[in-house]
């Protein structure tokens, strides 16, 4: 009789504790989730704010990118990712003066991507350092931010693009490299799929 009695007790004393911590512990979810929810939409905001004018970053961050990224843009010559660098930091560029209606390769596209990532990345070094500091969520939506800027700035950008980047950073392992990935992905669904070339416009 006493082990049932304790039994009893037991179970009674769980349910009291239960019943008073769940609601706490829920509501504690709740209010980390909206947290994360404002911390991501203050990071896009201080992402569209950085995007909507030129981006900073000096001559000898760009000739510093240049030169560990080269091995992976080999059909690019450094004279040609420097002049992409460099209409890749301004939102004043027009597709008429960079590649008038061809669409880009593969390669430009990419390396304007990596520029601007670079560029928005500032201080904090590496996608990875970026996700660690300001939510996996937020470095998602700042890459997706990066890639439409990286289209309309070496003039292929469309209505078409966002339709095509949407979810693509839920699939895509954002910690590997990036910008030839981004750049496969959008010309496998572009109006010339897999030619090598990113053929979108308005």
């Amino acid at each position: 009789m006493k082990s049932l009695k304790r039994i009893i007790v037991a179970l009674v004393t769980s349910l009291f504790v239960a019943i008073n911590t769940v609601p706490s512990v829920i509501y504690a979810n709740e209010m980390y989730k909206v947290t994360q929810e404002q911390q991501v939409e203050q990071s896009m905001v201080e992402i569209d704010q950085k995007l909507s004018k030129p981006l900073e970053i000096s001559d000898e961050e760009i000739e510093t990118l240049i030169q560990e990224n080269k091995a992976l843009y080999p059909n690019l010559t450094e004279e040609q990712m420097r002049d992409i660098a460099y209409k890749a930091v301004s939102p004043y560029t027009s597709r008429g003066s960079i590649w008038d209606g061809q669409g880009v390769t593969l390669s430009e596209f990419a390396w304007a991507f990596d520029v601007i990532v670079s560029s928005l990345l500032g201080g904090i070094g590496s996608i990875p350092q970026y996700a660690a500091k300001k939510g996996l969520a937020a470095a998602k939506a700042m890459l997706s931010r990066a890639a439409v800027a990286a289209a309309k700035r070496v003039g292929v950008y469309a209505g078409i693009i966002p339709g095509i980047l949407a979810g693509l950073f839920n699939v895509l392992n954002i910690y590997g490299s990036l910008g030839y990935a981004v750049a496969k992905y959008i010309d496998a669904r572009d109006y010339h799929p897999n030619n090598g070339r990113i053929n979108v416009w308005a």
